[in-house]
């Protein structure tokens, strides 16, 4: 139960930190089973997504901050220093 809590919060900081980059992302999640990611931009087809560019390096660039937002207001999660 509690890497569901921690993934939903960490999820919460991930859809922030992708909508500061692009404001057209209407949802980010991040799955406690397996970590992947899935994101939903408005008007954008799969073939926009699919190119190199796309918004999969917004992902993995919103990831990372994203965790250590999280480990900032959340002290139990234990998040290298950079």
């Amino acid at each position: 139960m509690r890497r569901k809590e921690v993934t939903a919060r960490w999820s919460e900081f991930f859809l922030a930190r992708l909508q500061q980059i692009n404001p057209d992302v209407e949802t980010a999640f991040i799955d406690p089973s397996d970590f992947t990611t899935r994101v939903k931009e408005r008007h954008k087809t799969f073939a926009e997504s699919s190119v190199a560019g796309s918004p999969k390096v917004a992902t993995n660039v919103a990831l990372l901050p994203a965790l250590r937002d999280l480990g900032r207001v959340n002290p139990a999660v234990r998040v290298p220093r950079c």
